[in-house]
C-alpha cells in the first residue's frame, strides 16, 4: 500500500494481487485493485472491478461516483447515467451526483 504512496504503481498492483489470492473476497483490497487498474490503464478490468463492488454493497456511493466518472470520461453515457442514479439511491439529493447525471443524460441526449 505505501508503494503506491511512493508511485509503484505496479509493486502495489502485485501486492494486491497476492493479497487476493489469499482472502479474494477482501474488499478494501478490491477497491485499491480497481483505482490501480484504472491508473494503469486497464480500464474494462477496473469496471468489471467497481461493479463487484456495488454489488457486495461496499462503499456504494464513492464506487458508483468513481465508475460513473470513469464511463463519463469514456462517452459512455448510458453507463455513466445508471452508475450517477446509484449514487443518488445511495445519497438521495446529491448536488455532485445530480449534476453529473445531468451531464451524463445531456451528452447522451436523455430526458432529464
Amino acid at each position: 500500500m505505501l508503494l503506491q504512496a511512493h508511485g509503484d504503481v505496479s509493486g502495489a498492483r502485485r501486492e494486491f494481487e497476492q493479497v487476493l489470492e489469499i482472502e479474494p473476497n477482501d474488499l478494501p483490497t478490491l477497491w485499491n485493485l480497481a483505482l490501480i487498474h484504472e491508473k494503469e490503464g486497464h480500464i474494462a478490468k477496473a469496471e468489471k472491478v467497481y461493479l463487484r463492488l456495488i454489488r457486495e454493497e461496499y462503499q456504494v456511493y464513492a464506487v458508483a461516483f468513481r465508475l460513473g466518472r470513469l464511463r463519463l470520461n469514456r462517452k459512455n453515457y448510458l453507463g455513466a447515467t445508471e452508475a450517477f442514479e446509484r449514487c443518488l439511491l445511495e445519497r438521495a439529493g446529491d448536488a455532485t451526483a445530480e449534476i453529473n447525471l445531468i451531464l451524463a443524460k445531456r451528452e447522451a441526449k436523455q430526458p432529464m
